[in-house]
């Protein structure tokens, strides 16, 4: 019989509620090598059954679990590696669709179950600035869905806070989310935001990470979510050193080398 290795680490509750950033708590979360990883059991919830973006959710996505599981494949092959000895072991993982005004998704983690309530007000906003499109609301539902099931599986920052004190360890959470949201191909090229600095987080620090899996390493974003483990303090120029093996290397100069690549420079 296999020997499941099991450790614990400070799991995180992260919110993703109209890119605001929100007070979250540390939780615990079990963890196993990925040869022993088990797919969570999944669960679907409808609290809002009345709106018409509820409606529009429910015709859209048939089966949610199956969706769930689908995409969690995704994360885990965007930010693991076939070997990884440490993943996030959720028992299950719960989508609940409610209607929260102004907000898009939150997750919470707690006890080796992951909670995703995903609001059906952005459902009807974003299908209405999409002109009814019914497909891009499917495509934007997918990568929602996708960003917060990379909060449930990515690795934790040592040694420079918390979420809610912003700064790196802020970017590096919500940054690696959209990145593999860019890799996935659940934001395409038009969803990128031009100029702006890496610090704005989510699509100014995704697409610039996703960047870097493209043209420096096309495992970058796995050795980034890793080299959590392995910096103490983390920062983005520590682990940048380490990824791209170059002692000279900075956060500053690799952005505004991607700004002139892109031609926002």
């Amino acid at each position: 019989m296999k020997q499941l290795f099991f450790m614990t680490m400070l799991f995180l509750t992260i919110s993703y509620c109209s890119q605001k950033n929100s007070v979250i708590k540390a939780q615990r979360m079990e963890k196993a090598s990925m040869k022993d990883f088990k797919m969570p059991k999944m669960k679907f919830e409808v609290e809002d059954k009345e709106s018409s973006g509820s409606e529009l959710y429910r015709k859209l996505v048939p089966d949610s679990e199956g969706l769930l599981t689908e995409l969690t494949e995704e994360v885990i092959d965007a930010i693991y590696f076939k070997d990884s000895e440490v993943v996030p072991q959720p028992q299950e993982i719960k989508l609940v669709l409610y209607c929260q005004k102004d907000a898009v998704a939150a997750t919470s983690s707690r006890n080796g179950r992951s909670l995703i309530r995903y609001s059906t007000d952005w459902i009807e906003k974003f299908y209405a600035r999409a002109n009814n499109d019914e497909a891009k609301v499917l495509n934007e539902t997918k990568g929602v869905l996708l960003h917060e099931l990379v909060h449930v599986f990515q690795l934790q920052p040592q040694g420079i806070g918390n979420y809610g004190g912003g700064g790196e360890y802020w970017l590096l959470i919500e940054g690696l989310a959209d990145a593999v949201r860019v890799a996935t191909g659940y934001f395409k090229p038009e969803d990128r935001p031009r100029g702006g600095e890496f610090k704005k987080g989510y699509r100014y620090s995704g697409f610039f990470l996703n960047w870097l899996r493209e043209v420096k390493d096309k495992d970058f974003l796995r050795k980034l979510n890793l080299s959590t483990r392995t910096i103490n303090p983390w920062s983005f120029d520590a682990a940048f050193k380490q990824i791209l093996n170059d002692d000279n290397i900075t956060l500053e100069a690799l952005w505004d080398e991607y700004m002139t690549a892109i031609g926002d420079r």
